[in-house]
């Protein structure tokens, strides 16, 4: 299993608040998350870029469906658990609530 929590250059700070990568063989999902894994609601908007098959979402355990390969979140109202039969690989960008703006900027 490989977790790296990295920071962002100083001039993307004002956008960027976090780079998250990890990939977890198939044997530790299946030891250490049966389950899944419990994302909590956050403030921060969140870029994920699979780099393996998508995990399964699921809420108040019911299955949602599967993740895109790319997608923006962590805007919850409630946990999320995302499960897995196989080994996961992923960067998670954690924006800022500025560099959220600018990404998905609405134009009336």
């Amino acid at each position: 299993m490989t977790l790296l929590y990295l920071s962002p250059p100083k001039f993307l700070a004002d956008f960027i608040d976090h780079y998250f990568i990890y990939e977890i063989d198939e044997k530790t999902v299946e030891t250490e998350f049966p389950d899944g894994m419990r994302i909590l609601p956050s403030t921060y908007g969140r870029m994920g870029l699979f780099f393996s098959e998508p995990t399964i979402k699921r809420v108040q355990g019911q299955v949602i469906g599967a993740n895109p390969q790319i997608g923006i979140s962590g805007f919850y109202t409630e946990p999320r658990n995302y499960t897995s039969k196989h080994a996961v690989s992923m960067l998670i960008v954690g924006f800022t609530p500025l560099g959220l703006q600018q990404l998905i900027r609405v134009v009336p």
